[in-house]
This record gives C-alpha cells, sequence and structure tokens, in this order.
C-alpha cells in the first residue's frame, strides 16, 4: 500500500472554491488527480472545522527540557 500524502494548502483552497463554485466532487476529483473519496471527506472536515489548515497531531511529551536542550547545543 502506498505511502498516503497530505495535501498542499494551495490545493485545499483551490478545491474549496471548485466546490463553492457548483463543481461536483466527481469533476474536482478529476481535474486535481486525486482519489474521489478524498474530497467528499475534505469537504465535511472543512465545513466542520472552517479552514484548511491540517489539524495538530498528537505526539509522546518531550523526554527533555527546552532549557536543557539549549545547554547540549
Amino acid at each position: 500500500m502506498a505511502k498516503r500524502k497530505e495535501l498542499t494548502n494551495s490545493v485545499k483552497n483551490l478545491i474549496n472554491e471548485q466546490w463553492k463554485a457548483g463543481k461536483s466532487y466527481r469533476k474536482i476529483s478529476e481535474t486535481f488527480c486525486i482519489p474521489f473519496s478524498t474530497i467528499p471527506t475534505f469537504i465535511q472536515r472543512n465545513k466542520k472545522s472552517g479552514t484548511v489548515e491540517n489539524r495538530i497531531r498528537s505526539g509522546a511529551p518531550r523526554k527533555i527540557s527546552p532549557r536543557s536542550l539549549r545547554k547540549m547545543k
């Protein structure tokens, strides 16, 4: 299975503009060569959050404090 790629913010803005202009999901997916299932998922997330920015990902807390990191440099 191929590794997933994030859409750039510029492409997301273009998709959003196309959708607001009344283009269908199918036409948008063909225009940008993006899988059809990506378009409705993106539009739903965009409606919910109101932005094209990616959500913050969770991650493990840092093992070292910023102060200790500065000392190491």
